[in-house]
């Protein structure tokens, strides 16, 4: 019967979840047995570390263990810095320490990944360092060394059990979602090139979100595998196709939509792309309009698309070098980066205040927990989640320490006891970490279990120490939710804005004359854009009004990447003698005088291709790209003409 019950209670729990929760309680007993041998002053520090190092895969554990470790090595430095330059100035050494943490912060926030997290670390280490002994700067060092060799033990621990243990490889469940991924964006082109419908725009910015995400993934590749650098690089690779297979594809059911292929060309669509896919993009002979250059390269395109992404997926399942060496670069909010900064350093002044005013010996504690956790909050994806998870998984520590302390270490501290007594709370911990709904309690909870506990060679089980301490880590913990979510609030709508800004800017430079960077890099950057839109965009709004928000900036998204290989297309051409006069004077946009300007650019267009019929075979694909890439536009100009005139992105009189 019992049997029956537990199996009736399986199902409901995340997958893998027992053997995360016996290599992270593993790990914590092994830093803790280590700190205990080598009489660390602060044992707890190397439980803390395996806490925060807790990670499904093996891949995440060790990037997260690299990245760590070198944040604390930065952050300790910088602490002994200040201390150095501030020694009997404590508000200079509180200024220096928030200004720092809030410099980390904003790298963080521009950061992806546990780069981020890095850059983080050595911001609230500075703090860890630093404050205990703001009052005896000459215990600077030994508080410096204390933090790293702690941070060092819990690594070691973690690096070692998931060595020993087995712990799941990522860069497999990366393979099995891209070839998921795949065969979804395989299907969406081999239906563009049918001409048949795609899907909406929220299907899209969805999709386009989660394989925007698998960039996180394909970096852990490089710390599981001897070949990881060639496997991460073949995962990017994959990863880039996929975002310029649905770029391709979308561009070639607009094409088809509005005309311009003859029943011939249309019906000769998936054998171009298909001859494409297998590396072979020679035409027998170069079109005779501008409608049918443009489907026939975005065809070409889509298919070399494809071989780089079979290419891509191929490397990461077998190894050797990919076809293309990539890298992946993400739109940056500036003005959150500068935001969060501000944030951390309110939240930091303020306890900083309380700290001072209230006179207690430990007030130091609720500075430290608010500059590591407001850092951590500030520059999570969702940081009002993350806020609420901080408010909620500060009780549940509190009481995990409680009950260890008091109701389980009573009967002896040894440490085989007091690991057994640590199996419920890091149980539970993990368990609400796998689940994305309860992640970010169930992370406050492993990890301020620890810190509250304070677990040492001989427990204190100072009833009164205890009480202070949860008190001011709760208090900590709401000074954090009131800072986040009441103070300078992320607002989801100035968000949206932002991002619709950005593209409208990124429109109106890319007419007056600016060519974008390299393709890959540039395809992605603008997909990771329209994936962070996606997201805001779903908490603003009823579902009509975020539909139709949405449709309209994934056109300008895919108006901005036309324009760009628009550009990028008539700068190859102007190297050509033939074609440079034509193509330059193309590259001329006028947004003031929009009918103008769509004019000069059909004109070009097809003097291109009258120019280009005595142009060496070699130089087909250049000429192709830049006619289809000022067609494109062209058409997705005329498309969205009447909203970017009413926006004041081009100028003209209104139709």
């Amino acid at each position: 019967m019992l049997h029956a019950s537990v199996r009736g209670l399986a199902p409901a729990l995340p997958s893998g979840w027992l053997g995360f929760c016996v290599r992270t309680w593993i790990a914590v007993v092994l830093a803790l047995a280590a700190a205990f041998w080598l009489q660390i002053g602060d044992a707890s520090s190397a439980a803390v570390c395996v806490a925060i190092l807790a990670q499904p895969t093996r891949g995440q554990s060790l990037s997260k263990a690299i990245y760590r470790l070198g944040g604390s090595v930065v952050g300790a430095l910088v602490a002994l810095l200040l201390v150095a330059m501030f020694p009997q100035a404590r508000f200079m050494l509180l200024g220096g320490i928030g200004l720092w943490l809030a410099l980390c912060t904003m790298i963080g926030t521009l950061l992806r990944d546990f780069r981020s997290y890095a850059a983080l670390l050595s911001g609230y280490t500075v703090a860890i360092v630093g404050l205990p002994v703001i009052d005896d700067p000459a215990n600077a060092w030994s508080s410096a060394v204390s933090r790293v060799v702690a941070i060092a033990l819990g690594v070691l621990a973690t690096l070692l059990v998931n060595s020993l243990f087995g712990s799941p490889d990522g860069w497999k469940t990366l393979l099995r979602t891209l070839r998921d991924t795949a065969d979804r964006v395989f299907a969406i082109a081999d239906d563009a090139v049918h001409g048949r419908g795609l899907p909406d725009e929220t299907a899209l910015a969805a999709l386009a979100v989660g394989i925007t995400s698998l960039g996180t993934q394909a970096s852990y590749t490089r710390t599981e595998l001897e070949d990881g650098r060639d496997r991460a690089a073949g995962a990017r690779s994959a990863l880039l196709g996929l975002i310029d297979m649905l770029a391709c594809a979308r561009a070639l059911a607009h094409g088809l939509a509005h005309g311009g292929a003859t029943p011939a060309l249309a019906a000769a669509l998936p054998a171009v792309a298909d001859a494409a896919a297998h590396g072979s993009e020679a035409l027998r002979e170069m079109p005779g309009l501008p409608a049918e250059a443009f489907l026939l390269e975005r065809s070409m395109a889509l298919g070399r698309h494809r071989r780089w992404v079979e290419d891509g997926l191929a490397v990461l399942a077998e190894g050797g070098p990919p076809l293309r060496e990539v890298r992946i670069r993400y739109h940056h909010d500036r003005f959150a980066v500068g935001l969060n900064g501000v944030r951390v350093l309110i939240a930091f002044a303020i306890g900083a205040a309380i700290s001072i005013l209230s006179g207690m010996p430990d007030a130091t504690l609720v500075l430290i927990e608010i500059a590591a956790l407001c850092a951590l909050v500030s520059t999570n994806p969702n940081p009002t989640s993350f806020a609420w998870g901080t408010l909620l998984g500060a009780p549940l520590a509190v009481a995990a320490a409680a009950l260890v302390e008091f109701g389980l270490l009573t009967q002896g501290s040894a440490l085989p006891l007091l690991a057994m007594a640590l199996i419920a709370p890091v149980f539970v911990a993990c368990i609400l970490v796998l689940d994305p709904r309860t992640g970010s309690v169930g992370f406050i909870m492993l990890v301020f279990t620890f810190v509250i506990l304070n677990p040492a060679n001989v427990q204190g089980f100072d009833v009164s120490s205890f009480v202070d301490s949860s008190v001011l880590f709760l208090l900590s913990a709401i000074l954090i939710f009131l800072s986040m979510v009441l103070i300078l609030p992320v607002q989801p709508r100035q968000r949206l804005l932002r991002g619709a800004v950005s593209i409208a800017g990124e429109l109106g430079r890319t007419l007056a004359g600016a060519v974008p960077p390299e393709g890959a890099a540039f395809g992605v950057r603008n997909y990771d854009r329209l994936a962070q839109v996606h997201r805001w965009n779903g908490l603003v709004g009823d579902a009509g009004s975020r539909r139709f928000v949405l449709a309209r900036l994934v056109g300008l998204t895919d108006l901005v990447g036309a324009l760009a290989r628009a550009r990028r297309g008539l700068a190859d051409a102007a190297a050509i003698p033939a074609l440079r006069e034509t193509a330059a004077a193309a590259g001329r946009f006028d947004a003031r005088d929009v009918d103008a300007m769509l004019e000069r650019m059909d004109r070009a267009a097809s003097t291109l291709l009258r120019q280009g019929a005595a142009l060496p075979a070699a130089q087909h694909a250049t000429l192709l790209r830049s006619v289809s890439g000022l067609h494109g536009a062209a058409l997705l100009l005329r498309t969205h003409r009447r909203m970017l005139m009413l926006t004041g992105v081009l100028g003209g009189a209104r139709r």
